[in-house]
């Protein structure tokens, strides 16, 4: 009996930081060393896609940056259930092998930045 008290109050306790843990998301902002419409360019694009089969990964997109005050031309928005995620995601096999087969070729220059879920203000 008190093993299976033990074991429900051990699943009670993964469920609720299941829940409460809170998404993160990790922004790389960076230029690329080809010119935007190139077939280096699109092959890189391509090839990124790869990282969507990283499992803690949980939303991915690639965003072209507007704006000429701003110096980096694109950005890759990646989204984890927590921290732990991040984590996973640094060490995936996948991951790492993307790192030293497009990711350190194709850049000329990046910026990491981490966001967490809590919304200062909205625009409704």
């Amino acid at each position: 009996m008190i093993k299976k008290l033990v074991s429900l109050t051990v699943l009670l306790l993964v469920c609720a930081v299941t829940l409460w843990a809170e998404p993160v998301t990790r922004m790389v902002f960076f230029n690329l060393k080809h010119e935007a419409g190139s077939s280096e360019a699109e092959a890189f694009f391509k090839n990124a896609l790869v990282l969507k089969e990283v499992p803690s990964l949980s939303d991915f997109e690639i965003l072209k940056v507007e704006g000429k005050q701003f110096d980096f031309d694109y950005v890759i928005r990646l989204v984890f259930e927590d921290q732990q995620g991040i984590e996973d995601y640094v060490n995936h096999q996948i991951h790492i092998d993307y790192l030293e087969e497009e990711w350190i070729k194709q850049l000329r220059q990046k910026h990491v930045v981490v966001v967490n879920k809590e919304v200062l203000s909205t625009i409704k």
